[in-house]
């Protein structure tokens, strides 16, 4: 368990007196998306009866998965949106631009209910060939003082990539992008504030997913605090690092329970992501995400530190995508943006000092990266290995 404590404050030492928790976890099956996806469709007519919003994940990563919900998740999933947008955002000052198809999408739905009930303006845009081209998203980013994006780092970058290529019109009133859905490391927000300034705040703004709703929220540095009286979080096969008699860290993947009801039972669900949680006495849990447990095996970089070099470059970077090959020892990389092509020898050059043993190749601005599509889906995988 870990603690929505803010910092600074203090904070007993988590601990159960009478329940071996540990003990009690290891008596559950781990779930998976397979499990879920069965579920779903041995429970398919209590969906029915008692769901108030049907909803679906995305199907990027395979068959989609039925996340139908209840009033009771749908509340307090809402709720926990709201004190995350509530660290972050005040009614009659800030308003929103939800980036996102919302097409069958929980935490769209859940989203924008937190925001009305904050009394937060939002709208809501994605392009559409023929209907909601660029132009006319950055004239509604304008024409409602928007001050806030809140979408996955993919969509956001596409959005500022093609306002920035129109070249006119008056200046954005955006101080404030907040994102999820991806990973988003200290490096990606970082070169947000190279695109928009170093007085705008990037958060990683909510962690989670469509069937487990949101688990924790952003504190900025690519760290999260995790919404403790909703769900149980393990670090399983955990590896230990020391860093004083009141601070440790354990490195490992995550599992989550669901502590609350809901139609869909959230029990040890396996996310497949890699999160570094740092312990410290009288201080909340931090959860630092490594990336995609099938981008970390052993003998290839890993995406977090990929990431963080190719976005160490003074230039901005709108996308990459990187492929390693371990056994043809290379690494070739994508990369999309603009101004000066410098920008590929400094990249090429970063990487090659790092990684002596690769041969490294970059290209820009190649026409079938699928950024440069005109609507590229709100999750783009930039990195594989092979």
């Amino acid at each position: 368990m870990a603690s929505t404590a803010e910092e600074g404050q203090d904070y007993p030492q988590n601990h159960f007196d009478e329940i071996d928790l540990e003990n009690m976890l290891q008596h559950i099956p781990v779930q998976n998306k397979t499990d879920l996806i069965d579920y779903a469709e041995e429970h398919r007519d209590s969906f029915l009866e008692n769901a108030v919003l049907f909803s679906e994940t995305s199907g990027t990563t395979g068959k989609p998965l039925q996340t139908p919900r209840g009033n009771i998740e749908l509340n307090w999933n809402t709720q926990n949106q709201m004190y995350a947008y509530s660290r972050l955002l005040k009614k009659k000052q800030d308003r929103v631009a939800i980036i996102h198809p919302g097409m069958l999408s929980p935490f769209i739905e859940a989203t924008t209910f937190a925001l009305r009930k904050l009394e937060v303006g939002y709208v809501k845009v994605f392009p559409i060939e023929g209907i909601c081209d660029y132009r006319r998203i950055r004239d509604v980013l304008v024409r409602y003082q928007i001050t806030t994006l809140m979408t996955t780092p993919s969509l956001a970058l596409k959005i500022l990539y093609e306002i920035k290529k129109l070249g006119e019109g008056a200046a954005l009133k955006l101080d404030k992008v907040l994102l999820t859905g991806e990973l988003i490391t200290e490096a990606c927000e970082a070169n947000f504030k190279k695109i928009l300034g170093p007085a705008c705040e990037v958060v990683a703004f909510v962690y989670g997913g469509s069937e487990t709703a949101s688990l924790m929220y952003g504190i900025g540095n690519g760290q999260y605090l995790p919404f403790q009286e909703d769900f149980i979080f393990e670090i399983v096969d955990g590896e230990v690092t020391i860093a004083n008699a009141d601070e440790y860290r354990v490195k490992g993947e995550l599992h989550v329970t669901w502590l609350k009801g809901g139609l869909l039972p959230i029990k040890r669900y396996n996310t497949n992501d890699v999160f570094e949680v740092t312990v410290k006495k009288n201080h909340p849990f931090k959860f630092k995400p490594l990336g995609r447990i099938v981008n970390l095996q052993a003998g290839y970089p890993s995406s977090a530190r990929l990431e963080e070099l190719i976005y160490s470059v003074q230039q901005p970077i709108f996308n990459y995508v990187a492929n390693c090959s371990s056994s043809q020892r290379r690494i070739d990389v994508d990369l999309v943006a603009l101004g000066s092509d410098q920008v590929v020898e400094e990249v090429r050059s970063t990487l090659t000092k790092e990684f002596p043993q690769y041969e490294v190749t970059v290209r820009l601005n190649v026409a079938q990266d699928p950024f440069l599509q005109f609507a590229p889906k709100p999750k783009l995988a930039r990195y594989m290995i092979n």
